[in-house]
């Protein structure tokens, strides 16, 4: 749509134009990994905005600046003494937003070339036209990636050895201020972060 009064209708109405089906039309099996919040609806979707606003608050997120301006600085300086060629989106826009969200979320940045690897398979195979590729996303995939998340999430658990960083404050934050969130929901937010 390209006017405002329209989106607004979209927007305001869940029931005519959910979310719960990001792709038309929906492949089977696709939707294995539950992106949270974007494929929920109202009121739903409303709650989380809410939690990953405070957890993501624009003072944590600026206290942040100088490592990730680091990180951009270093990311930059590597390409210029790349040589006379370089490849821009391998050597720098795809690994840069991901050793950036690392950082954010506290994970090890020896994890990248994992959560890259991770990044493709949501991307590419969790949507494959190839059923056979969606099977094996959801048989093999989908349990490798949801490890990570949960092992990451236990490791921030004990508040006597978590390490800094919003994955840890995401882990201690409870929704509508009433529970922490579940494995599942973790992995979901996570999991649309690393997409």
């Amino acid at each position: 749509v390209t006017k405002v009064e329209h989106a607004r209708r979209i927007l305001s109405d869940p029931e005519t134009f959910s979310s719960s089906a990001p792709i038309v039309p929906r492949l089977e099996g696709s939707e294995m990994l539950l992106s949270i919040p974007l494929t929920l609806d109202p009121p739903d979707h409303t709650a989380y905005r809410r939690l990953l606003g405070v957890v993501f608050s624009p003072n944590r997120i600026e206290k942040m600046e100088p490592e990730v301006r680091e990180l951009a600085e270093s990311a930059a300086s590597a390409l210029v003494r790349g040589g006379p060629m370089v490849d821009f989106m391998k050597d720098f826009a795809i690994p840069y937003p991901a050793a950036t969200l690392l950082k954010v979320l506290g994970l090890p940045i020896e994890d990248l070339d994992t959560l890259l690897h991770f990044k493709d398979l949501m991307t590419v195979n969790q949507f494959s036209p190839d059923e056979a590729v969606r099977e094996d996303f959801k048989r093999v995939q989908i349990p490798m990636i949801r490890n990570y998340v949960v092992r990451q999430a236990d490791l921030r658990r004990d508040p006597d050895s978590a390490p800094d960083g919003l994955f840890t404050a995401l882990v201690r934050t409870k929704l509508r201020g009433e529970r922490l969130l579940t494995d599942e929901e973790l992995v979901g937010i996570v999991t649309l972060l690393i997409s």
